[in-house]
Formats: structure tokens, sequence, C-alpha cells
């Protein structure tokens, strides 16, 4: 099975500017872990043995999914100059001299995505939080037995649905001729 990820890479001219971005790169994944896709997460360090191999620290996302099993959700690595030594990496600096440079790396893969169906989901399916959600209102249309009524409704779910295209939210009218109980049932199974 593949596993993709998603990484970058920066270099700086100072271990105080490197070590900066790294955990600025943190904060941005806990903003998409928790502000986007509602996982929780707990932030800290690696320990010396679990950082990753060539980095002066590691830093981490863990989010613990409902089956009690903890799973790394994103890090970010502050490398230091150790690969700019190791692949001989370097740049000129204002003052003409060769230096090498303090170095990032970080990222985030698929799993996270599986940590936030698990985290979202049952047996009976998944119910995404909003800002993922392919459908983030649905709006079951019950008329009225007159034709006036009917105009109403219409006239409002028009209404309803130009608001949301200007707000961006992802609206779906169900206005099937069904009985509204069934639609809601169907509704409860989607």
């Amino acid at each position: 099975s593949e596993f993709l990820w998603q990484e970058g890479h920066t270099a700086h001219i100072s271990a105080e500017e490197a070590e900066e971005h790294t955990a600025t790169m943190l904060g941005e994944y806990e903003a998409l872990c928790a502000g986007i896709l509602a996982v929780p997460v707990f932030s800290g360090e690696k320990t010396p043995m679990e950082r990753f191999s060539g980095a002066d620290r590691t830093l981490c996302l863990e989010t613990v999914l409902p089956n009690g099993w903890a799973l790394q959700a994103a890090t970010s690595h502050y490398l230091g100059q150790n690969f700019s030594k190791a692949f001989n990496v370097q740049y000129e600096n204002q003052q003409g001299q060769r230096v090498m440079p303090y170095a990032t790396s970080w990222g985030i893969s698929t799993r996270l995505l599986g940590a936030a169906l698990m985290t979202h989901s049952d047996d009976k399916g998944a119910l995404l939080p909003p800002l993922i959600s392919p459908m983030q209102i649905r709006v079951i249309v019950i008329k009225g037995k007159s034709v006036e009524s009917h105009s109403q409704v219409d006239n409002f779910v028009q209404k309803l649905q130009a608001i949301a295209i200007q707000n961006n939210v992802r609206l779906e009218v169900d206005d099937e001729p069904t009985s509204p109980g069934k639609r809601f049932v169907e509704c409860d199974r989607a």
C-alpha cells in the first residue's frame, strides 16, 4: 500500500530562525488538525531515542484514536547543520563567505486522513466536520397542501440557497415527493 506525504524543507541563516520555523510549522499542522479536521491532538517533543534520525529536535503532534491507540499525526524537525554537513550544502552569505545553513523538515501523511475518519465515524458511517464535509447543511423541504404554501416554501428555499452560495456553504435540498419521515430516515442512513 502506498503511504503519501506532504513534506517541506527549509534552509535558514541562523539556528534561531530555523528553530522558530520548526515550531511555526508544528503550529500550522495543529491548526489544521484542530480547526479543520476537528481531530484533537497533543503537541510535544520526541525524546532523543524517538526523534528523526539526524535531527537535533523533533516536535510532534499525537492523537488518540477511538480504539485507544496513539497515532503520530505530524512532525516538524530542527535539523541544525547535520544535513548541510553530510551533503555539503552551502550558500554565500552577505560577507561573501561560504557557510552551511540550518535546516528544517516537516510533514504529515495520509495517516492523518485516516485519523480524521476514525475520529468522526463509527460502525454506521462517518459524520465529518463541517469544513471537510461534502455537504454542510441538508434542507428537507416539507410543503403544505395549498399551492400558495408551495410557492412560499419554494421562494424561501431559493433565498436560503442564495445565502449559502454567498457564504460558501455547501447546502443540499431534499424536495423529493416522498414523506418527510422516509426522507429523515434516508438522511440518517446517508
